[in-house]
Order: C-alpha cells, then structure tokens, then sequence
C-alpha cells in the first residue's frame, strides 16, 4: 500500500516540479544570469523541497503521511539526487582540492543520479591515474561533468570543433575588434601630438612678432626693429627672438631698451631708446610675456595628456590581449559567446566562471583511448 502511495506522491512531486521548471525558465531567468548564471528553478525547488522535508521530519508525521509526502511527492519534486553521497565523499576528501562553493553552484545542473554517479566514479579514477599531474580538481572535474552530459559535444571538442571551439573562437574575434577599436582611438591623437608642437610654436611667434611690435612703436612713432639691446647689455636680433629655443626670462625685468634699426657695416647707426619702458613693460608687456609662457606651458602639459591617454589606450590593448575568457566576460559581458550556447546551460556556466578555459587542452587530452587501463575503462561502464 505504501509503495502505491509513495508512486502516486511521486507522479504529483513531478508533475509540480515540471510546472515550476517551465515557469521559472521564461520569467526567471533574469535572476540566474545575476549569479553566475545559476538555474534558479532547479534552486527554487530543491530549497522549497528541502524546508517541507524538514517540516515533515520535524512534526514527526507517521509512516503514511512520510510515505505519500516524503518519499513520494518530494521525491518526485526534487531533485536531491543531485547532492548525493559520491558528490559529497569527492568533496570532503582531503585528497581533492574542490571546493564547497564549486559543489554549491554545480549541482543544480546535474540531475540524474545515474549520471552523477558516473560523473564522481570517472573523476576518482583519473584522479588516481593522473596523480602526477598538475591539472586542477575543479577544471578536471567540470570537464567530466561536460563529457558525461554533452557526450556528442565533447567528441566534438576533442577533434578541436563544436561548440566549446567557437566559443574561444569568437572569443578570438571579439579580443581582434576591441584592440582594433581602441588602436582606432590611438590614431588621431598621435597625429594630434605630432601637430601640439607646430601649432603652438606658430602662436607663440605670432605673439613675439606683436610683442616686438609693441616695443618698436615709440610716441607715435615705428622703428623697424632688427636688433634689441636690452638693460645696456645683452643684444639679440629679431630672428633670434623669434627661435622656438630662446629663454623668455632674458625679456623680464626690463628697464632699459634700445631699438636698433639702421644698420651699416655691422653697427647699428640708428637706433632709438625707447621712452617709459618700465611703465610700458607693466601695462602691456607683462601680459605678452605671460601669454608666451602660458603657450610653452599648455604645450607641455598638452603633450603629457596626449602621451598619458596614449599610454592608457595600449594598456588597455595589452591588457586585453592577455584576457582569459571568464575575465573578458566579467569586463564586456556574454553577448560575444557563439548564439545557440544558452541550451547548454552548464557549459555556459563552466565557460563563464572560467571552469573551463582556454587551457581545456590540457584536460581533454587525457580522455582519449589508452590513457587509463581497460579495467579502469569497464568500471566506469
């Protein structure tokens, strides 16, 4: 009588639990893809299932009630099989390096006992083959997880195409049009960099020319500049003023200038002193010499800032470059990954928390004919 129970508690368990997966798949999604892409129904349930089973043991309910309810309606309701003893004696074994937040987050996906089974019996086996090697438990244990739900998938793999392929493949791709759009950025500022320093020294002769002009125009009247002798000292030529190179600071200070502008047999004959220079000099002067040194300023600085984003830019390429997939993904997101990928929900979720990545090579080479004994291979059969 009990068994018919439990059979009839089973068939309601799973009829539930189909309505709910269904649900949950068209208007929960969005939540999964919150956490690592996670299928919310599959926690929903087993949560839901796991509180009710609690509840039953707790009010201590009698055989009939734990035989229709427990056994049978949540037994058909959950999927507890999932977390079974293999799963959990992997876990806990201090020979095996994975951890109990790996086990919470790939359970919900396997949900055939049978299969799970497999899954931690092939694992210990090449476990105690491939003890020398330096594979990681979490990464070996997600490739057999892969291989044993996608079988057709995983051949596909091992002959370097399918799915898993394309995904690094457009992996590849996306990495090309993102350093091609940042190189893209790159351009014009070099070109504005190689253009900051003509354009600003062609203002700041523009200002020399005004400036010199400023000093030559006297009481009404202009001298055509062509030399400058400055404090009754030094003495510089026009064309030696206006020199990309010429240090300002020899214009400051001023209080004394003479004009020479007629010149025969390397003497200037002409020239004029011109009238008020320290209080020309703090009119007007002081705001050209300001304007000058601004203009050499901004050219530096401009530069610094070009040079800096520049720098910033090929950074970024190079980081970029060196991305794994699960770090690509965190930075830009998913909508890269090859369409068709979301029906395999555990293989999005391997590739998006980086358990499988690029270098899977190094794991799926090991399942090949051969690489453990026919002993090994008939057990896990």
């Amino acid at each position: 009588m009990n068994l018919l129970l439990a059979g009839i508690g089973a068939s309601i368990g799973a009829m539930i639990r189909y309505a709910i997966t269904n649900y949950g798949k068209k208007h929960w999604e969005w939540i999964g893809k919150k956490f690592s892409n996670l299928p919310i129904p599959t926690l929903f349930i087993n949560l839901t299932g796991a509180f009710i089973l609690g509840f039953v043991f707790g009010i201590k309910a009698n055989v009939f009630v734990y035989a229709v309810v427990g056994t049978g309606v949540l037994g058909g309701y959950t999927t507890f099989s999932t977390m079974n003893t293999e799963l959990v004696e992997v876990y806990k074994s201090k020979n095996y390096d994975i951890s109990d937040r790996y086990i919470w987050k790939i359970s919900p996906f396997v949900q055939d006992m049978r299969v799970l089974t497999n899954i931690c019996n092939e694992f210990l086996v090449y476990k105690r083959t491939l003890k020398t090697t330096k594979l990681k438990d979490e990464e070996m244990f997600s490739m057999i997880t892969f291989k044993n739900l996608y079988p057709k998938e995983f051949a596909e793999l091992q002959a370097e195409r399918g799915i898993v392929k394309d995904a690094f493949q457009e992996k590849e791709k996306f990495v090309i049009n993102e350093k091609q759009k940042l190189e893209e950025q790159i351009v014009p500022k070099r070109e504005i960099l190689e253009n900051v320093h003509s354009d600003i020294l062609f203002s700041l002769q523009e200002i020399k020319h005004a400036f010199l002009g400023f000093l030559s125009y006297d009481n009404g009247t202009y001298y055509p500049l062509k030399n400058l002798q400055i404090n009754n000292r030094s003495q510089y030529t026009y064309g030696e003023i206006l020199k990309e190179d010429f240090d300002l600071t020899k214009l400051e200070n001023i209080n004394q200038v003479i004009i020479g502008y007629d010149k025969s047999n390397d003497y200037y004959e002409k020239s004029h002193t011109v009238s008020d220079i320290t209080k020309k000099m703090e009119s007007q002067g002081k705001q050209y010499l300001k304007r000058m040194n601004d203009l050499q300023f901004s050219e530096k600085s401009r530069k610094q800032e070009l040079i800096l984003e520049i720098q910033n830019l090929e950074e970024k390429i190079a980081k970029i470059d060196g991305y794994s997939l699960k770090e690509l993904i965190d930075e830009f997101g998913e909508d890269f990954l090859p369409e068709g990928i979301s029906k395999y929900g555990i293989l999005k979720f391997l590739l998006i928390n980086g358990y499988i990545n690029e270098g899977y090579v190094d794991y799926i080479n090991y399942f090949h004919p051969n690489s453990i004994t026919k002993d090994e291979n008939d057990y896990l059969r």
